[in-house]
């Protein structure tokens, strides 16, 4: 049975602060609201590019304009401009800026989660992480569906706040799991360990997989053989253990211990793969 809840921005889960404003995030029903000032001024590629390290803000940005006026110039050369009471859908590849001597105060669902997955194209090599619930048939079977929704709940608000944080961005929830990609396998591998230490304060143990390849988006998902492997990687990781291919392991970089776990075949894939466990 669905269960409700109420949150107030002003008593955020989050608040972040950057040059010339700040903004306060809530997370509910496995999305992550925003609600953001920005002073006159403002621009984007002035104030967050050199920090964003992209030519343009690569979030996809979904919400309406509570006061001021902002404008939004896409990568294509479209200019778009929004004031009090105007939705806006922004994809990523934009610069934005204030407009005037108000500041500017936005409400945003979509852009405030993290960069956006819907970039990827075909043949983008990427870092996926996949998660995945230990025993959670007969956790659920113990629990009662009502106390279960809510633990999925508290769960997908968790791991959702981490993705934020480390720049990670979900592709999909599994029920009892999350995939999400990162630019970075660095920020998978601290996501992933901050995942498991926040689900474990919740009376939840995960196993998780790291791997890096090559995806492509199609229809609101992600394909490609580095799913397939990454999916049975993750058959194989122990409670609380996180695996990562060698691909993933050495893109981490140094300062990041793992054991070997030797060679593995996975299913349906030819030819065995190397694993890591982290230490």
């Amino acid at each position: 049975m669905a269960t409700g809840r109420v949150k107030s921005l002003d008593d955020p889960d989050e608040e972040t602060s950057f040059p010339l404003g700040h903004g306060h995030v809530v997370h509910l029903a496995g999305l992550t609201v925003g609600r953001s000032l920005h002073q006159p001024g403002w621009r984007w590629s002035e104030h967050l590019k050199p920090t964003a390290g992209t030519d343009s803000c690569r979030s996809h940005h979904v919400g309406y304009v509570v006061a001021g006026r902002m404008r939004w110039i896409l990568d294509d050369g479209t200019e778009l401009e929004g004031g009090p009471g105007d939705a806006f859908d922004i994809p990523p590849g934009h610069d934005s800026m204030v407009v005037g001597t108000e500041a500017v105060v936005t409400v945003d669902w979509a852009g405030v989660a993290g960069a956006d997955w819907e970039t990827l194209g075909a043949g983008t090599v990427t870092t996926l992480l996949l998660t995945d619930i230990v025993d959670s048939t007969q956790r659920a079977s113990r629990a009662g569906p009502t106390a279960w929704a809510r633990l999925l709940e508290a769960h997908r608000e968790a791991v959702r706040l981490v993705l934020h944080q480390r720049r990670g961005a979900e592709v999909k929830s599994t029920g009892d799991g999350v995939l999400a990609t990162f630019e970075s396998a660095a920020s998978a591998v601290r996501a992933a360990t901050e995942i498991r230490d926040r689900l474990l304060a919740l009376g939840l143990r995960i196993r998780a997989a790291l791997h890096t390849g090559e995806v492509e988006r199609i229809a609101g998902d992600v394909r490609g053989v580095a799913v397939h492997e990454i999916a049975r990687m993750v058959e194989l990781a122990a409670a609380g253990e996180i695996l990562a291919s060698t691909t993933a392991r050495d893109l981490a970089g140094p300062g990041i211990a793992w054991t070997d776990r030797g060679e593995h075949d996975l299913r349906g894939l030819e030819g065995p793969r190397r694993l890591f466990s982290l230490v």
